[in-house]
């Protein structure tokens, strides 16, 4: 299905398709990377929050990580849908290798990681003559989309200081959520960037905090007949004392005159400042669509043996499925990635969800019964990754 893919260097502009033969638009762009970060507005909190800042703050990182590491281990496949019913595999070699060197569980990280942070991705198909040679992943800062009046997009791609103009044969564009125009996503991070800019700054806070230190556990107050020179003197003393026997802990102490100690609390700033702190986590959550417990944050629920199966189905349905769904729905609706005849692109969601063995053996006798079953033993097989029967290899 792949021609000859040729190094970048050896492409002749004015011959080649896709990305490197499309009509320029013009010599310079202002993108992200060029324009001074003093063009784009802070939060309330003071802190700028964009795309690529907002990996820094460690819940958006979780949430983004758990997305793209969970999705990358879920196989991408192609079908056909036979009559009057069931399935089979079909080959969708740019499905199985986007690209040299690169994974389908690498690819399928970068996509929903671009769907997680900006709302969409965009999959470029390089081109060799008139077959496709292999995906990239294009940065969704990078290209402006337009319509014509022919209801047909335009994808203008920025690369270095050189903009070209590519079509909808060269781009796969998949959306998580439609913006208000309709026809960019709609970016999660700047839809909600006050929030997160609270979480960035209270990280902020956490790490001044830490590194000017905290507040005494105690205060230990001398008589006022001590002068201020040998007070202080004395002070440094008994400070030095008590370092040095405080090394065992659990142990009592006995001191010689008047001295008086006050224990320090924590004072209920900082207090409210640990529950914000946890707030704003549960609130990046509720921006990825994830429960608190699958970034290891508190949630304030009981995980339990019981379930612990449910909360998995859970994640899968109402976190994961949209991403991947995304994704199944513009791979196989752009027409070039598989074989032509009621085929499509589906992950193998069961790989998450797969039971154990005797489980599986439940479902499928069942499955299989010749009365109430509703799959047939190629289709069992073909979903535990077995040859069909008979088959020598």
């Amino acid at each position: 299905m792949t021609g000859t893919i040729l190094p970048v260097d050896s492409i002749d502009l004015n011959k080649r398709r896709w990305p490197f033969g499309r009509r320029q638009v013009e010599d310079r762009a202002l993108t992200r990377e060029t324009v001074p970060g003093v063009f784009f507005p802070d939060t309330a909190a003071g802190v700028p929050v964009t795309e690529r800042s907002a990996m820094s703050i460690t819940d958006v990182f979780g949430c983004v990580g758990w997305l793209a590491r969970t999705a990358s281990t879920l196989p991408l496949h192609g079908y056909r849908r036979l009559e009057p019913t069931g399935r089979e595999r079909v080959d969708a070699p740019l499905l199985e290798t986007p690209a040299p060197g690169l994974t389908q569980s690498a690819f399928t990280a970068q996509c929903v990681q671009s769907l997680a942070l900006w709302g969409e991705t965009f999959v470029g198909l390089v081109h060799n003559g008139d077959e496709v040679a292999y995906l990239r992943t294009l940065r969704p800062d990078a290209v402006e989309v337009k319509i014509g009046s022919d209801g047909e997009p335009t994808y203008v791609w920025s690369i270095g200081d050189k903009r070209y103009e590519l079509g909808r044969e060269d781009v796969i564009h998949a959306r998580l959520l439609s913006s208000l125009d309709g026809v960019r996503g709609m970016s999660p991070i700047a839809a909600c960037r006050e929030e997160l800019g609270l979480s960035r700054a209270l990280a902020g806070h956490a790490s001044n905090t830490a590194s000017a230190g905290y507040n005494p556990a105690g205060i230990v107050g001398l008589p006022e007949t001590i002068g201020d020179a040998e007070g202080e003197e004395h002070a440094k003393e008994m400070q030095k004392r008590w370092d040095g026997r405080s090394a065992t802990p659990n142990r009592i102490e006995f001191v010689t005159g008047e001295v008086t100690y006050t224990a320090v609390s924590t004072p209920a700033r900082d207090a409210e400042f640990v529950a914000q702190r946890q707030l704003s986590t549960v609130a990046v959550c509720r921006i990825f669509g994830l429960f608190p417990w699958m970034i290891a944050a508190p949630s304030g629920d009981s995980n339990t043996y019981a379930n612990v199966e449910g909360q998995a189905q859970a994640a899968i349905t109402f976190s994961l499925s949209p991403y991947l769904v995304a994704l199944e729905q513009a791979f196989t609706g752009h027409g070039t990635l598989l074989p032509p005849g009621r085929t499509y692109a589906q992950y193998v969601r069961e790989a998450l969800m797969q039971p154990d063995h005797a489980g599986r053996a439940t479902f499928y006798t069942a499955a299989l019964d010749e009365k109430h079953g509703w799959m047939t033993r190629a289709e069992v097989r073909d979903r535990e990754d077995l040859p069909p029967e008979g088959a020598t290899s």
